[in-house]
Order: structure tokens, then C-alpha cells, then sequence
């Protein structure tokens, strides 16, 4: 590493369009991979410390709540390891039984992810049903509170840490985890506003508070689901299919480019076409326009991109 980039660069911390200034040091795929990996162990590493201090302080102050959540907090570590299980077998190169590589390994770990987050959902609403059949004030120790406090400071740093990681890289299994850790610092919010809501005599705060954060984490859920389950069976993206369609008309010598198939396999990408030419146009021009087509749309791909054109005569395009 010969400059402070280079570290930026192996630390997963700069934006993708660096990296694409930095081909020769590593690809934009093992960085993409980097970067995910990173994520994961952030929630691997950031869940096993609070697991060590809430276990400890259960511990010391004898509280039964606290070493209950010690190990509720060890759980979410699953899901930290999908993340980087996934992004494992999608970093792997294509082979023989797999020739468009593994790509699509991270929308499933998304979807396990997603699925996961519905489970803590119905967790959670299932606890406020239960607090509202038996209404009692919330008891409390100054040790509960501190954890309480300091579960919602360190979530909600890991979750908005991991979404902006998963943003930057388009990854939705990266998202779907950062809200898996946003889902405790809400619930642990809602502890809060629970407690001070009973010092003013709203004690059925703490099961509505559940309820609200319960609903919004199945919709989240439901919506991560279907994301990664069109990206697993190929939904189009229609804003880069403009695009193609857009600059190979601008192309001289290129018309009615249609039949625009796009595959996508995390990061690569397979793009196929049709376009019509002239039936005068020599070969060799021929040959030089579906080069230039081919140039185009890589530019516009984000990954690593691999374009097969089809040529049609002027006219007879299907």
C-alpha cells in the first residue's frame, strides 16, 4: 500500500466511483465483497461485545432481565454471519455447473435476513399482546436503564454504519441486516418512552409502543422479501434498460435497438440485444458499430459487465 487511499480502499471506506479508479490494485467486485464482509463482522463483532458487557453486568447486579437480553443479543449475531456467508459464495467465480457465477448467494442471505426480521416482528408483537392482556407498571433498575440506553447508542450506530455501507454497494442483504440491529434500538426506545409515559399514568404504553414498532418491522420484512425475491428470479432494471436503449440510439449506424435482456449476478452483469443495420453496411463497419455498442453499454454497467449483440438487417428486426 503505497498512500493513505490504498488504506481507504482495503478498509471498504471510499465510494464506488474510487474504486473504479483502482482496477489495478483490486477489482471492483473483491472490493464490493470486502466492503460486505466488513459489514458483517461489524455486526458480528459489535453483537458479541454487547453480549460480554450485558452478560457481565448481569453478572454483578443479579438481573434476571439483563441476562436474558445478553443472550437475545448473542442470537442476532446469526444473521451478521448470513451476511458474510453470502457474500462468500457470491464472491466465487463461475465454473462449469454455475457459468454465470454465484452472484445471486447474497439475495438469499437478504431473504434469510428479511425473513428473520419477520420472526423478531411477530416476536415483538406477540410480547405487547401479551403485556396488554396483563397491564402492570414496568420495574426497573438503574442497571436496566443503562443498558437500555447504551443498546440504543451502539444499534442504532451499527444499523445506520451497515445501511450506508449496503446503500453504497447496492446490497440488500447489507440493508436488511442494518435494520435487524435498528430493530433493537427501537425496542429499546420504546422501553424509554414506555417509562416515561407512566410517570404521567399511561401504563398501557409500553404494549402500543410494541405494537407500533411490531407492524412497522413486518412491513420492512415483507418489503426486503419481495426485493430479494425478484432479484432472485431476475426482475428487469428498467432505469439501466432506458439508458442502453438511449445511448445505442445515439450510436451512428445503429437502429431500433430492442429485445434488451439484462441478468444480473451481483457483480456481473449479462446483457444481451438486437439491433438493426443496414443490409448495404459492410462487415467490417458492422463488426465496429457492435464494438462500440458493446464499449457503451459496459460503461454504463456499474460491475463487470459481458454484452452480447445481435444483428439484424434494417427492417427485418423480430
Amino acid at each position: 500500500m503505497n498512500n493513505i487511499e490504498d488504506v481507504r480502499i482495503f478498509l471498504g471506506l471510499s465510494n464506488l466511483k474510487v474504486f473504479k479508479l483502482t482496477k489495478d490494485i483490486w477489482s471492483v467486485a473483491d472490493i464490493r465483497t470486502n466492503k460486505g464482509y466488513i459489514g458483517g463482522f461489524i455486526g458480528i463483532f459489535g453483537n458479541l461485545g454487547l453480549f460480554t458487557l450485558k452478560l457481565f453486568i448481569a453478572l454483578i447486579s443479579g438481573s434476571v432481565a439483563i441476562f436474558a437480553d445478553a443472550f437475545h443479543t448473542l442470537s442476532d449475531i446469526l444473521t451478521s454471519i448470513t451476511v458474510v456467508v453470502g457474500f462468500y459464495f457470491s464472491s466465487k467465480a463461475p465454473d462449469e455447473k454455475h457459468p454465470y457465477g454465484h452472484g445471486r448467494a447474497e439475495d438469499v442471505a437478504a431473504l434469510i435476513i428479511a425473513i428473520a426480521l419477520i420472526f423478531t416482528a411477530t416476536y415483538v408483537l406477540y410480547d405487547s399482546w401479551i403485556r396488554m392482556m396483563n397491564m402492570k407498571h414496568l420495574e426497573v433498575t438503574n442497571w436496566v436503564i443503562l443498558v437500555v440506553v447504551f443498546t440504543i447508542i451502539a444499534k442504532e450506530a451499527m444499523a445506520r454504519v451497515v445501511y450506508k455501507m449496503g446503500k453504497d454497494i447496492s446490497s440488500l442483504a447489507l440493508e436488511a441486516d442494518a435494520w435487524h440491529h435498528r430493530s433493537d434500538a427501537l425496542t429499546s426506545a420504546g422501553v424509554v418512552v414506555a417509562l416515561v409515559l407512566e410517570r404521567v399514568g399511561i401504563y398501557a404504553a409500553d404494549a402500543f409502543m410494541g405494537f407500533i414498532i411490531g407492524i412497522m418491522l413486518i412491513y420492512l420484512g415483507i418489503n426486503y422479501s419481495y426485493k430479494s425475491i425478484n432479484s432472485l428470479i431476475g426482475l428487469h432494471n428498467e432505469e439501466l434498460l432506458e439508458k442502453i436503449k438511449e445511448e445505442v440510439s445515439k450510436i451512428e449506424g445503429v437502429v431500433n435497438p430492442h429485445n434488451i435482456k439484462i441478468h444480473n449476478y451481483g457483480t456481473r452483469m449479462y446483457v444481451s440485444l438486437h439491433i438493426e443495420l443496414a443490409e448495404d453496411m459492410k462487415v467490417s463497419d458492422a463488426h465496429r458499430i457492435s464494438e462500440k455498442v458493446e464499449e457503451t453499454i459496459k460503461n454504463l454497467c456499474e460491475y463487470e459487465c459481458n454484452v452480447d449483440v445481435h444483428i439484424d438487417i434494417l427492417g427485418c428486426g423480430d
